[in-house]
Parts: structure tokens; sequence; C-alpha cells
């Protein structure tokens, strides 16, 4: 329902943006007055940006819907995109010294 709703939102902007550009052509070559020719023009540049607007907004619902079934998280393990957490331990060699080491946790 949602994508058929996207689908017809973006045929009318598109629809839209298409017959005032034909208006505003229809304009520029009837000679007609250069303060209606701006107007319109600018009509176009609002319509072309509220679409942009629009497409950004929707990819950001969906990126926002999707990014929670990302990370799964169990009682046993926790999965992250196929990669597995590093964890960190620090042992003592014979010195005293600390070193870190990495260990590829299951």
């Amino acid at each position: 329902m949602g994508y058929s709703n996207l689908r017809f939102q973006i045929i009318v902007r598109i629809s839209a943006i298409a017959l005032t550009l034909f208006l505003l052509f229809e304009l520029v070559s009837s000679d007609a007055f250069a303060l209606t020719v701006l107007l319109v023009l600018t009509l176009v540049v609002v319509q072309v940006i509220a679409l942009i607007k629009f497409i950004d907004k929707t990819n950001q619902d969906i990126i926002d819907f999707l990014r929670p079934s990302k990370t799964t998280i169990s009682p046993f393990r926790r999965k992250t995109m196929g990669m597995m957490p590093i964890a960190t331990t620090s042992t003592s060699n014979l010195n005293g010294n600390q070193k870190a080491q990495k260990i590829q946790t299951p």
C-alpha cells in the first residue's frame, strides 16, 4: 500500500514539473511578459526542490525502518552484520609488562 502511494506521489510531482516546463517553454516562445516567465521558472525550481526533499525524506524513513533489523541480539551471542566483535584481554609477560592481546570471540 505504501509503495503504490510513493509511486503515485512521484508520478504526480514529475507530471506537475513537466506541465510547468511546457508552460514555461510556451511563454518563452510567445514573447510573454518577463515577470510571468520569471515566476513560472521560479515555480519549476521550487517543484524540483520539493521533489528532492520528498525523495530524501522517504529514503530516510526507509533507512530508519530497516535500521533496527541490522542488529539481532540473542541471549547467547550478538550478531552484527556478519562480523564478530573483538574482545581485548591483557596478559603479562615475564618482565611484568602488560600486553594487550586481541582474541576473536566465537
